[in-house]
């Protein structure tokens, strides 16, 4: 270090002017004697060997299985067979002054929603390509600057009074311009997600959602979303 200097300006110790010639020069010393050490005193050292660390270690004997918990644990609640409903996240969709239908999100996953006009009068919600719902047209055809679809998401947590990560959606649905195709992916969706679902989609609008964000896209520009 000849030929720097240090203080203790404002409280803190420092160091100016170092000589970067000298401490390239040591430090090519230090390693080169690290490097001989090494070769000569442990030729095959690993890692581990030579800066320390743990490792596991495999046990081969007979396989272990625990008959009990080793802490104590309290059932909140049990139940045989089927989830109940009160624990299972929900879908309701809504718009048009008219369309108010609720989905368990574990029956509609990955399935396609079509909402479409089949009269002047009425609209039509099909799962797959068959009607679960219909209802009149109300405003789905008069709202302007265009109609809305309202997406409720609940999750079954009791934090927060039973709203934590609940969720609230509102997105455009162009039902004149044809049908509208809703896709739920319930976690992150991605672009492949849409794009495989993109191939069951016609002409018309398509609706891609999940727990946080919805998006509107035309079959032709149809890449997916992610929360």
């Amino acid at each position: 270090m000849s030929g720097s200097a240090s203080d203790t300006a404002n409280g803190y110790p420092r160091l100016r002017n170092a000589n970067e010639a000298n401490v390239a020069s040591n430090l090519a010393s230090y390693s080169q004697t690290l490097l001989t050490y090494l070769k000569t005193n442990l030729p095959n050292a690993r890692m581990d060997d030579v800066i320390g660390g743990q490792k596991i270690t495999p046990y081969y004997g007979a396989p272990l299985r625990q008959t009990s918990l080793p802490y104590t644990a309290t059932a909140i609640a049990t139940f045989d067979n089927d989830i109940p409903n009160s624990l299972r996240t929900t879908l309701r969709i809504r718009g048009g002054g008219t369309l108010d239908v609720t989905y368990f999100a574990d029956v509609i996953y990955g399935k396609m929603l079509t909402l479409e006009k089949i009269s002047g009068t009425q609209v039509s919600l099909k799962q797959d390509g068959v009607a679960v719902a219909t209802v009149g047209v109300g405003t789905f055809l008069t709202e302007t600057p265009a109609p809305k679809l309202t997406f409720d998401i609940n999750h079954p947590y009791a934090a927060s009074s039973g709203a934590y990560m609940d969720r609230q959606l509102i997105q455009s649905a162009f039902i004149k311009n044809g049908p509208v195709v809703i896709f739920s992916g319930w976690g992150d969706v991605s672009a492949d997600f849409a794009a495989r679902l993109a191939n069951r989609v016609g002409s018309g609008t398509v609706v891609v959602t999940n727990s946080t964000r919805s998006m509107t896209v035309r079959k032709a520009e149809l890449s997916g979303c992610r929360s």
